[in-house]
Protein backbone atom coordinates (compact mmCIF):
# COMPACT_ATOMS: atom_id res chain seq x y z
CA UNK A 1 0.00 0.00 0.00
CA UNK A 2 2.82 2.45 0.81
CA UNK A 3 4.56 1.84 -2.54
CA UNK A 4 1.30 2.11 -4.48
CA UNK A 5 0.38 5.35 -2.69
CA UNK A 6 3.84 6.79 -3.38
CA UNK A 7 3.61 5.87 -7.06
CA UNK A 8 0.16 7.43 -7.38
CA UNK A 9 1.26 10.64 -5.69
CA UNK A 10 4.78 11.10 -7.11
CA UNK A 11 4.92 8.77 -10.12
CA UNK A 12 8.33 7.35 -9.12
CA UNK A 13 10.16 5.84 -6.18
CA UNK A 14 13.90 6.55 -6.02
CA UNK A 15 14.90 5.27 -2.60
CA UNK A 16 13.73 3.00 0.18
CA UNK A 17 15.08 3.47 3.69
CA UNK A 18 14.18 0.57 5.99
CA UNK A 19 14.69 2.38 9.26
CA UNK A 20 11.87 1.14 11.49
CA UNK A 21 12.47 -1.15 14.41
CA UNK A 22 11.53 -2.14 17.91
CA UNK A 23 14.12 -2.66 20.59
CA UNK A 24 14.72 -4.58 23.76
CA UNK A 25 12.47 -2.37 25.88
CA UNK A 26 9.56 -4.49 24.64
CA UNK A 27 11.26 -7.60 26.05
CA UNK A 28 12.34 -6.13 29.39
CA UNK A 29 12.32 -2.68 30.96
CA UNK A 30 15.60 -3.60 32.68
CA UNK A 31 17.39 -4.71 29.51
CA UNK A 32 20.29 -2.32 30.11
CA UNK A 33 21.21 -3.89 33.44
CA UNK A 34 19.78 -7.42 33.28
CA UNK A 35 19.98 -10.01 30.53
CA UNK A 36 16.65 -11.15 29.21
CA UNK A 37 15.92 -14.86 29.36
CA UNK A 38 14.53 -15.95 26.02
CA UNK A 39 12.32 -18.59 27.62
CA UNK A 40 10.53 -15.86 29.58
CA UNK A 41 9.65 -13.80 26.50
CA UNK A 42 5.98 -13.96 25.60
CA UNK A 43 5.44 -15.44 22.11
CA UNK A 44 3.27 -12.44 21.16
CA UNK A 45 6.13 -10.06 22.02
CA UNK A 46 8.60 -12.17 20.04
CA UNK A 47 6.28 -12.18 17.01
CA UNK A 48 5.88 -8.39 17.25
CA UNK A 49 9.67 -7.90 17.23
CA UNK A 50 10.20 -10.33 14.33
CA UNK A 51 7.32 -8.82 12.35
CA UNK A 52 8.72 -5.32 12.79
CA UNK A 53 12.49 -5.92 12.63
CA UNK A 54 12.69 -8.80 10.15
CA UNK A 55 9.48 -9.16 8.17
CA UNK A 56 8.83 -5.41 7.87
CA UNK A 57 12.07 -4.53 6.03
CA UNK A 58 11.78 -7.67 3.87
CA UNK A 59 8.21 -6.89 2.82
CA UNK A 60 8.97 -3.21 2.16
CA UNK A 61 12.03 -4.08 0.03
CA UNK A 62 10.08 -6.80 -1.76
CA UNK A 63 7.31 -4.36 -2.69
CA UNK A 64 9.62 -1.47 -3.54
CA UNK A 65 12.28 -3.35 -5.54
CA UNK A 66 10.30 -3.77 -8.79
CA UNK A 67 9.52 -0.04 -8.79
CA UNK A 68 12.98 1.12 -7.72
CA UNK A 69 14.76 -1.23 -10.13
CA UNK A 70 13.97 0.99 -13.10
CA UNK A 71 17.01 2.77 -14.59
CA UNK A 72 18.83 4.99 -13.99
CA UNK A 73 18.73 5.57 -10.19
CA UNK A 74 18.35 2.57 -7.91
CA UNK A 75 18.96 2.70 -4.18
CA UNK A 76 18.13 0.40 -1.29
CA UNK A 77 19.04 1.41 2.25
CA UNK A 78 18.88 -0.66 5.40
CA UNK A 79 20.66 0.87 8.36
CA UNK A 80 21.79 -1.57 11.03
CA UNK A 81 21.30 0.69 14.02
CA UNK A 82 21.56 -1.93 16.75
CA UNK A 83 24.83 -3.45 15.52
CA UNK A 84 23.47 -7.00 15.58
CA UNK A 85 25.13 -8.00 12.34
CA UNK A 86 28.22 -5.88 12.84
CA UNK A 87 27.68 -4.41 9.38
CA UNK A 88 26.40 -0.97 8.60
CA UNK A 89 24.89 -0.06 5.27
CA UNK A 90 23.38 3.36 4.83
CA UNK A 91 22.65 3.12 1.13
CA UNK A 92 24.02 1.45 -1.92
CA UNK A 93 23.41 1.87 -5.61
CA UNK A 94 21.69 -1.06 -7.28
CA UNK A 95 23.16 -1.42 -10.75
CA UNK A 96 20.41 -1.83 -13.31
CA UNK A 97 22.80 -3.04 -15.99
CA UNK A 98 23.33 -6.31 -14.07
CA UNK A 99 20.99 -9.16 -13.31
CA UNK A 100 19.66 -9.35 -9.73
CA UNK A 101 22.38 -11.67 -8.42
CA UNK A 102 25.22 -9.64 -9.96
CA UNK A 103 23.65 -6.40 -8.72
CA UNK A 104 23.36 -7.77 -5.16
CA UNK A 105 27.01 -8.87 -5.25
CA UNK A 106 28.10 -5.46 -6.54
CA UNK A 107 26.06 -3.70 -3.85
CA UNK A 108 27.54 -5.93 -1.13
CA UNK A 109 31.06 -5.34 -2.41
CA UNK A 110 30.48 -1.58 -2.50
CA UNK A 111 29.32 -1.72 1.12
CA UNK A 112 32.42 -3.65 2.16
CA UNK A 113 30.65 -6.91 2.88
Amino acid sequence: MVVETTMKRFGRLHILVNNAGRGMKYISSAFLTESARFWEIEPETWRMLIDTNVNGPFLMARNAAPVIMVPPLLWLASPDSDGMTGRRLVATRWRSDLDCREAAEAASEAAGW
